[in-house]
């Protein structure tokens, strides 16, 4: 398969790199979970859920990510699907991609990935309470100087103040 040499440069190039970063650990999972589940399934022989399960073993995620782009694949996953076959056999490789589609692992690294960043956003906003509530119950007994709005005198606020 071969490309322009622009689309190499400004489109496949960056989205690989993208990829290694943010979605290979995905992929990874994703691959080890469907074999699980083929096996489970008899879709698989065991004999060939070890040999796919080893190939991906064999995948050294540091040199994944230290890998440069040179347009022999499409993407991370030709280049992961690519590792596979080299440590195992195309058949059995081929094997991994029974009884799902490439849309399906994508929408599946997208939602894993997402999770992450959603589990970070409650780590912070957790650790965000924590702090507000220490900080509120130093100024338990402070007492707000007069402050201005629109209305021509105002008061500091109070528990009276907004009760109905």
């Amino acid at each position: 398969m071969s490309f322009a040499p622009a689309y190499i440069t400004n489109v496949l190039s960056e989205n690989f790199e993208d990829a290694k970063v943010l979605f290979f650990s995905p992929l990874m999972s994703i691959h080890y979970a469907h074999l699980v589940m083929l096996r489970r399934q008899g879709i698989v022989s065991a004999e060939t859920a070890r040999a796919v399960r080893d190939a991906l073993d064999r995948i050294e995620p540091d040199a994944v990510r230290a890998s440069v782009f040179d347009g022999s694949v499409e993407d991370l996953f030709c280049y992961v699907e690519r590792l596979v076959i080299q440590a195992s056999d195309e058949e059995q490789a081929g094997r991994l991609h029974t009884a799902r589609s490439r849309n399906d692992i994508d929408m599946t690294m997208y939602r894993m990935r997402l999770r992450e960043y959603v589990l970070e956003l409650l780590r912070a906003t957790l650790q965000l309470r924590r702090v507000l509530i220490v900080l509120a119950a130093r100024h338990r007994e402070t007492i707000l100087g007069r402050t201005r709005t629109r209305s021509p005198r105002s008061r500091p606020p109070s528990r009276t103040t907004c009760s109905a």
